[in-house]
């Protein structure tokens, strides 16, 4: 089936809608998919060789209490809190 010159711009114009909605749906999923990662450095004393204690604001303690992975010396670790002493 042959087309005319006018018919075939039209199926441009449909395919150049699709292109744009296929560029802004994956840009929109890229954005809302996207992780803000926040780190924050926590000095502390090293107890024994699994143990550390540290003095932190409450702020800091509850970002701890929702984390269970650390940075310790460049390696992603898992910690547990064993107790915390409020009164100091």
């Amino acid at each position: 089936m042959s087309y005319k010159a006018y018919e075939k711009f039209g199926s441009v114009h449909v395919l150049l809608f699709i292109i744009c909605l296929i560029v802004i749906f994956s840009v929109i999923s890229l954005f809302t998919v996207s992780k803000i990662r926040k780190y924050s450095s926590i000095t502390g004393v090293v107890t024994l060789d699994n143990q550390a204690m540290f003095i932190l604001s409450s702020s800091d303690l509850s970002w701890l209490y929702h984390n269970n992975n650390v940075f310790f010396d460049g390696y992603k670790t898992k910690f547990s809190i064993d107790r915390v002493n409020s009164d100091i």
